[in-house]
């Protein structure tokens, strides 16, 4: 009879937590433990197989490359035995996955095809952490990110969701009833409702040839959600991104000016870090959320 050299099942629990999270005061508190006993089931992982799992410098706690192979065998073992475990049951086991994302997107984009996610995965419950900043995974509980920007993310996996384009919108109300403008140039004599934190307007002015118009005094927002609503409301053109206007376009609250669109240097990727992409709960809301934006992919 082979005798299998196997450490046990709790250490490597301990580790995947404490190795994904980089931290053991984080990984006591996702397994209900304490930091010592994390302590306690590393040193004794590390005395079994005579190898150094884990190195610190100064504060900061990272895996020897020992520990960096390890992880990706104890993962990919822990996720079989998950999905194996859950196959016996007979139905998947209850997980919460907390997902972080930006207000506007969250409500403009998200929130009305959550349910979707809910009817095909029962078992995932989500939880939507509202935040304007990017999520630092190391310190904040979260499991996956909907992030704006390039997609360069040291030690990130991030997926393109949207590639979104920007042009003017605004509501019908602006306009009292008289024609639409018809020339680029018009765009001067409204109110313009300007992004803070970005020069969309100026881009997409240049962009048409129109030169002198005054953006200093435009009404400022540092958030997308604010611009449209503001718009809906009647106070000026704004310079809308595509994927959070579906609603209001279709509806009528928006209208679209011009055809003339100003592609984003940026885009909506989902993001989370490398380390835990092809947990089966994980894998399973990106490729959701990656389906609602392209249809059925392959993850």
């Amino acid at each position: 009879m082979r005798y299998r050299h196997l450490p046990p099942l709790n250490a490597l629990r301990y580790f995947e937590a404490a190795a994904r999270l980089c931290n053991f005061t984080q990984a006591a508190t996702e397994l209900n433990v304490t930091p010592s006993a994390i302590s306690h089931q590393i040193r004794s992982l590390e005395s079994y197989l005579g190898q150094r799992l884990f190195q610190r410098n100064r504060q900061t706690l990272f895996l020897t490359k020992i520990g960096q192979e390890y992880l990706r065998t104890v993962r990919d073992i822990l996720d079989h035995l998950e999905v194996a475990t859950e196959e016996a049951i007979g139905k998947p086991i209850k997980e919460t996955i907390v997902l972080s994302v930006s207000p506007a997107f969250a409500s403009r984009w998200l929130v009305k095809r959550i349910k979707s996610l809910n009817n095909k995965h029962p078992h995932i419950n989500i939880h939507i952490n509202s935040a304007r900043h990017h999520v630092d995974f190391e310190k904040e509980n979260v499991d996956i990110a909907i992030r704006h920007g390039t997609g360069d993310w040291p030690g990130l996996k991030a997926d393109l969701l949207i590639d979104d384009e920007l042009f003017p919108a605004c509501s019908p109300m602006l306009f009292n009833g008289s024609a639409l403008p018809t020339a680029y140039s018009d765009i001067a004599r409204y109110p313009l409702l300007n992004d803070v934190s970005h020069s969309y307007w100026r881009e997409w002015l240049a962009l048409v040839g129109v030169a002198d118009v005054q953006l200093d005094n435009a009404l400022s927002f540092d958030d997308n959600g604010l611009i449209i609503d503001a718009a809906v409301l009647g106070y000026g053109i704004a310079m809308v991104r595509s994927a959070l206007v579906e609603e209001e376009l279709k509806s009528g609250r928006l209208i679209r000016l011009f055809n003339i669109s100003l592609r984003d240097r940026l885009g909506y990727y989902v993001v989370c870090p490398e380390l835990t992409a092809y947990r089966p709960s994980v894998k399973l809301v990106r490729r959701w959320l990656l389906s609602e934006a392209h249809g059925n992919l392959q993850i």
